[in-house]
C-alpha cells in the first residue's frame, strides 16, 4: 500500500486548473522537464576501485509484449477511489427543476468506504445528500444524484450577465471515511507508441448553468462526425437526442426529427453523408431544419463533398480566431436572432478559443448572413453562419465553434443553437 501522504501522479503542469488558456505552474523548477520525476525510483551505489559511485533509476514496470519484446511502463500513484461524472454541465431553466447526475465510483484498494456527496457549494439542495458504498478492489458501481436549483445565485458565482444567467461550479467528491482523505477525480490516459503513457486526473467540476432559455421542438437526430459534446448539451437543455447511422437516413426516419444536427467534420468522415444528400435535402423541403456543423474542406478523401441545396466553399483560411472579436448583426431582423430567444451582443461574450473557423464563401444567392465578425486588422467575412430557406424548412452551416462553447457552458452558444433548431417554427 502506498503512503497516504504520496501526492498522485498528475504531471505537473496540470496539477491546477488553466488561467486564461495558459498553464499554472508553482514549482518553477519543474518548467521545461518533459515529464515528471518518476513516483518511485530506487538507489544503486556500485564501488569501482575503492570509490562509490550512486546511480538512480526509475522504478518500472516491465511487460513483455509479443510484437514489442520488452516494454517498461511507469508505475503512477492514483487515488484509493475514483469517481467519474457523465455530465460537464447542469443546465436549469426554470425554478425547482431537478436534473440528474450519472456518477460511477471505482475502488482500488479492498475495503473501501465511500461516501459520495456535494464538496462544494453547500447551499445546493440536493436529494439524496449524499450515498455510502462498500467497495472491494477493482470493484465498480454507478448510481444517480439529484439536484434542485430553487435559490438566488449567491455573490460566489463565477458570471451573472444581463439576462439573469449565473454560472456556478459543483465539485464532486468521495470521501474515504478510514482515511479522512476525499477524492474529487477521475482518470485520463494518455497511451500511444511513441510516447510514454501519461496518466492524469481531472476534478470533477460541473457547471450549473442558471439561463433564461427557451426551446421549440423537442427531438434531435445527431450524426457523430470528428467527436464532440454537443449531444450532451442538447440533452442538458431539454431536448431528446438520437444518434443516427447511415441505415437511419431514410425519408421515414428523419421526418421523426424537428432537426438534424451533423457533428464537426461529418461531411469529411463520412462519405455516405455526400451520398445522401437528397435524401436530407427532402428532409428539408418537407419542413425539417438540418444544421451541419464546420466541415474542414469541400473534399472527403478524392470526392468532392455534396452538402446544402445550394453551392457554397469552405475555406480553412476564413476563420476568426479573436474569441472576443466584436460580432455585427448584419440581419438584425431575422428570426435567428429573435426566435425563440432574443440574441444580443452579450451573448457573445465568454466564448472560448475562436469565434468562428472554416467559414462559407462564394455563397450562392439564396443563403442569408445574420453575422459579420473579423479579427483585428482583417476584412469582416460573414461565413460563420449561413442560412437557406429550402422548401418548407431550413439548411444551415454553423462554422461557430459550438462544439466549444456549449460545453463551456457560455449560455449565449445555448440559445442561439436553440434559435437554429427553432428556425421556421414560429416568429419572424
Amino acid at each position: 500500500m502506498v503512503a497516504g501522504n504520496k501526492k498522485i501522479s498528475q504531471p505537473y503542469w496540470l496539477e491546477y486548473p488553466l488561467v486564461g488558456g495558459t498553464f499554472e505552474v508553482s514549482d518553477q523548477t519543474q518548467i521545461g522537464k518533459a515529464e515528471n520525476d518518476p513516483s518511485f525510483e530506487t538507489t544503486f551505489i556500485i564501488n569501482i576501485a575503492s570509490e562509490d559511485f550512486t546511480i538512480k533509476r526509475p522504478v518500472q514496470y516491465r511487460v513483455i509484449d509479443p510484437v514489442k519484446g520488452d516494454v517498461y511502463e511507469p508505475i503512477p500513484v492514483i487515488p484509493r477511489v475514483l469517481i467519474n461524472v457523465k455530465e460537464d454541465n447542469l443546465v436549469f431553466t426554470k425554478k425547482n427543476e431537478t436534473k440528474e447526475l450519472n456518477v460511477s465510483l471505482k475502488s482500488f484498494r479492498d475495503s473501501s468506504v465511500a461516501e459520495i456527496s456535494i464538496l462544494q457549494p453547500w447551499w445546493l439542495k440536493q436529494q439524496p445528500r449524499s450515498k455510502n458504498f462498500f467497495l472491494n478492489k477493482g470493484e465498480e458501481v454507478s448510481f444517480k444524484l439529484f439536484y434542485q436549483e430553487n435559490y438566488s445565485p449567491p455573490p460566489t458565482f463565477i458570471k451573472i450577465n444581463h439576462h439573469g444567467d449565473s454560472i456556478s461550479k459543483l465539485i464532486i467528491g468521495a470521501t474515504n471515511e478510514e482515511f479522512k482523505i476525499t477524492y474529487p477525480y477521475s482518470l485520463k490516459t494518455i497511451k500511444y507508441d511513441h510516447i510514454p503513457p501519461i496518466n492524469y486526473f481531472l476534478r470533477n467540476d460541473v457547471k450549473t448553468i442558471r439561463i433564461d432559455l427557451k426551446i421549440v421542438g423537442k427531438k434531435i437526430g445527431y450524426i457523430v462526425g470528428a467527436g464532440d459534446k454537443v449531444p450532451l448539451a442538447l440533452e442538458a437543455m431539454g431536448y431528446s437526442v438520437e444518434t443516427l447511422s447511415e441505415a437511419d437516413l431514410t425519408d421515414s426516419k428523419l421526418k421523426l426529427f424537428d432537426a438534424i444536427i451533423t457533428g464537426i467534420r461529418a461531411y469529411n468522415i463520412h462519405e455516405y453523408l455526400s451520398n445522401k444528400n437528397d435524401v436530407l435535402m427532402r428532409y428539408v423541403e418537407n419542413g425539417g431544419n438540418l444544421i451541419v456543423q464546420y466541415l474542414k474542406s469541400n473534399q472527403v478523401g478524392a470526392k468532392r463533398v455534396k452538402v446544402g441545396p445550394y453551392p457554397f466553399i469552405i475555406d480553412g483560411g476564413s476563420r476568426v480566431t479573436e474569441e472576443d472579436a466584436k460580432v455585427n448583426f448584419l440581419l438584425p431582423n431575422h428570426s435567428v436572432l429573435n426566435y425563440p430567444n432574443k440574441i444580443t451582443e452579450k451573448d457573445f461574450e465568454g466564448w472560448v478559443q475562436e469565434r468562428s473557423t472554416y467559414q462559407a464563401l462564394q455563397l450562392d444567392q439564396h443563403y442569408e448572413t445574420p453575422l459579420g465578425m473579423n479579427d483585428k486588422d482583417e476584412k469582416q467575412t460573414n461565413g460563420s453562419l449561413v442560412i437557406a430557406k429550402y422548401g418548407k424548412g431550413n439548411f444551415v452551416y454553423a462554422s461557430l465553434v459550438f462544439f466549444r462553447q456549449l460545453p463551456a457552458g457560455v449560455p449565449g452558444a445555448y440559445r442561439l443553437i436553440a434559435n437554429l433548431i427553432a428556425l421556421g417554427k414560429g416568429g419572424l
